[in-house]
């Protein structure tokens, strides 16, 4: 295996060019309770740490994006209107794990760091709040 003694430069500016970006560090987070779903189960714990909606230039309702935590490990949890472009079930990308499934009209997306018996049993412990 041989390293490379430099890695090519990117220009980072140029692939979002006439995308607005969000940064959701500048965001406030607002309360669990105003989601539009609830969790059911999680792993022994993980606990919500902040809860927030991002509007999305190509989605008519906001996106909504849950953390959880265990101090340790974060998962995050998306719920989004559901569009032609969905992959549903299992993935993985190095240590990252995800989940996908339809809840009604939504796609719901758990992903992060932790094993994927984890991001499936949070993912179909969600249930849609009934208003």
């Amino acid at each position: 295996m041989t390293l490379e003694k430099s890695l090519p430069l990117v220009d980072v500016n140029a692939s979002f060019s006439g995308r607005e970006i969000q940064h959701i560090h500048d965001r406030m987070p607002m309360p669990f309770d105003q989601a539009g779903f609830e969790l059911t189960q999680v792993p022994g714990g993980f606990a919500p740490q902040f809860y927030i909606q991002l509007n999305m230039s190509d989605a008519d309702q906001p996106v909504e994006h849950l953390l959880l935590s265990d101090g340790f490990s974060s998962v995050s949890v998306y719920l989004e209107q559901k569009n032609e472009k969905m992959e549903l079930g299992a993935s993985s990308s190095g240590t990252v794990n995800s989940f996908s499934r339809l809840v009604d009209n939504y796609l719901l997306t758990v992903m992060g760091e932790v094993p994927p018996s984890a991001v499936k049993l949070i993912a179909e412990g969600v249930k849609l709040r009934s208003d």
